[in-house]
């Protein structure tokens, strides 16, 4: 399944974005946007990811963000790895009391560390409570996308990792990790812009999940 990434968009023209895709992440991070209109997006569909990463808002107010993004009913809440414990494990239980799955993720934007390092990485994530986790690296070399790719043989997560490539290298990653068993993908809305490092529109990937498919 192909999720596409929602930002950099008014609440209005979120709405919009959303209305003909069967699953979006909602970059509320990239957004200006303020209790009511989140509740408002995420009361539009039950397909939808929550996801704001720090920077734009204190954490205060992120968390105040994701909290009625839940409470309205996304299906899923993004929370990094290296946030504190207190926020994250306040987040997992409102996902937990709604029903929300918790992805916990790690960005790496400069490298893609070791496989010993992402592997123990991986554990950290479902540990801490992930229902699903999320690793995302930058690709500087064919050994980079070899190691991502390989974090898929771990059985025991089987259907809840998802791995992406970033960069121009990395995008092997985001089509193959669809016919390794990630359960999604990111791209970006056929009206939109990227909003990571190599990200795909969602056309784009369709075409070449196709002639893959097909020859």
């Amino acid at each position: 399944m192909i999720c596409v990434s929602v930002g950099n968009v008014t609440a209005r023209e979120c709405a919009k974005r959303i209305e003909a895709v069967d699953l979006a992440e909602i970059r509320i991070d990239t957004m200006d946007v303020d209790p009511v209109s989140v509740r408002r997006i995420f009361s539009l569909s039950s397909s939808l990811i929550a996801t704001c990463r720090p920077g734009r808002y204190t954490d205060d107010r992120r968390f105040e963000l994701l909290a009625n993004a839940i409470a309205a009913g996304a299906a899923y809440v993004d929370v990094e790895i290296e946030a504190a414990d207190e926020f994250r494990n306040a987040i997992a239980a409102l996902a937990l009391r709604h029903k929300t799955r918790l992805i916990v993720s790690y960005h790496n934007h400069r490298k893609t560390p070791g496989q010993r390092f992402l592997r123990g990485t991986v554990r950290d994530a479902f540990r801490s409570g992930a229902d699903l986790a999320k690793v995302a690296c930058m690709v500087n070399g064919p050994g980079d996308n070899l190691r991502l790719i390989d974090l898929l043989k771990m059985k025991a997560y089987t259907g809840k990792l998802i791995v992406a490539g970033m960069g121009e290298m990395g995008r092997i990653v985001r089509v193959a990790s669809l016919f390794l068993g990630c359960p999604f993908t990111y791209a970006f809305g056929d009206e939109g812009e990227p909003l990571a490092p190599g990200q795909m529109s969602a056309r784009s990937l369709k075409t070449v999940m196709e002639l893959i498919r097909y020859g």
